[in-house]
């Protein structure tokens, strides 16, 4: 079953496939894309989410191995730039580290790649939360945490509401215990990790963990952002990506992480 995507921009020019967070669909790239219209911009609904709910893939490397065997099947096996956000970064990490092929440069915000202290009682809350997270007032109180924008609410709710459960449980699941790819080798696409400075420690720490594995990769952290920072600050957002693709400096007011390895050091 192929995914639903909706496609914006320049259909003449290099594609940009971006990755949403779990419980969202592809709409909520839908503001950076439109900004970024010299580029054809390729907005996934993932497996388990939006009009692809039917799809449910029983791990997050299987998640990754449908939407890598889409990307190639759709684009004829060309390399895209690849964008993820949370479940979108983690499946860009994965996608890019199995299949670099495929990837011409890529960035990945807010992933967790490093064990979380008391994970027995997050897996505890994660459990409950699948209980939920379908419930009216838990999606209010998800879009409030999130900071989702007033005008896609709406959007949000429907996704929230439509979202197929046994995929969320699986991300809940398998999301706590991903790691930094293995066996990276001589995979020398150009790779991003990035993070909102606010997020959870272990997400702000992940950056440079996830930076170092790569032999190609910078890492950066968003100011004053929390973990949905494309809805956040989107302008910044489409600046990054527009800088990281033709390779040129990142926005001032997205500060590289220059000592990678001594931050990667504070936490062992």
């Amino acid at each position: 079953m192929t995914l639903y995507v909706e496609t914006l921009g320049n259909p003449d020019n290099e594609t940009i496939v971006f990755l949403h967070g779990a419980g969202v669909a592809g709409w909520m790239w839908t503001d950076i894309a439109t900004s970024l219209t010299e580029y054809q911009c390729v907005l996934y609904d993932l497996p388990g989410h939006g009009n692809s709910a039917e799809i449910v893939p029983e791990s997050l490397l299987a998640m990754a191995e449908y939407v890598a065997e889409d990307i190639k099947t759709r684009f004829e096996g060309e390399p895209v730039y690849l964008v993820g956000l949370s479940l979108g970064g983690i499946l860009t990490t994965l996608i890019t580290a199995r299949y670099p092929h495929l990837v011409r440069r890529g960035i990945a915000s807010g992933v967790n790649a490093l064990p979380i202290p008391n994970m027995w009682y997050l897996r505890i809350i994660m459990s409950a939360m699948t209980t939920v997270v379908k419930r009216d007032f838990y999606i209010k109180f998800t879009a409030n945490m999130y900071g989702v924008p007033e005008d896609t609410y709406e959007q949000f709710y429907t996704t929230s509401k439509n979202l197929n459960l046994d995929v969320y449980k699986m991300v809940a699941r398998d999301a706590l215990d991903f790691r930094v790819p293995s066996n990276i080798g001589n995979n020398h696409t150009p790779m991003l990790f990035v993070a909102g400075e606010n997020e959870h420690p272990v997400n702000v720490q992940s950056v440079n963990a996830l930076a170092n594995a790569f032999p190609n990769a910078q890492s950066a952290l968003a100011p004053e952002a929390g973990h949905m920072w494309s809805a956040e600050k989107p302008d910044l957002f489409a600046e990054m990506i527009r800088a990281w693709l033709i390779d040129a400096p990142l926005p001032s007011a997205l500060p590289q992480q220059t000592d990678k390895q001594k931050a990667l050091a504070s936490v062992n």
